[in-house]
Order: C-alpha cells, then sequence, then structure tokens
C-alpha cells in the first residue's frame, strides 16, 4: 500500500469515526454534529479573513 492509498483510507475513514468515540465519551449525534458545524463556521471565518484582510495586505508590503 503505497503513502498515497493510505491517505486516501484514512480520510475515508475520518468522518465516521468520531461519532462512536464520542457517544462512548456520553456525546450523541446531535452534540457532535453541533460541535462539527462549529468547527466549520469557524474555519470559513478564518479563511475569510484572511483571503479578504490579511493576504492583500501581504501583497501590499
Amino acid at each position: 500500500m503505497t503513502n498515497a492509498d493510505l491517505a486516501v483510507e484514512v480520510i475515508k475513514a475520518s468522518p465516521a469515526t468520531p461519532v462512536p468515540v464520542m457517544t462512548l465519551m456520553g456525546y450523541g449525534v446531535a452534540d457532535w454534529a453541533s460541535m462539527a458545524t462549529l468547527v466549520y463556521v469557524v474555519l470559513l471565518a478564518l479563511h475569510y479573513v484572511y483571503k479578504n484582510f490579511i493576504g492583500p495586505s501581504r501583497k501590499g508590503e
């Protein structure tokens, strides 16, 4: 198995892995979905700030 094949398999398993782990920790699927949504929104906001404010200001230096 090459590194690329291994990476593809890890990416395929990644979305399903947190659900049983968090269920064992006492969180339900709704809590998991809320946390995943929060992380996604924060990443989108950080990308927006970098793309529109930090990136253009660095090009002007």
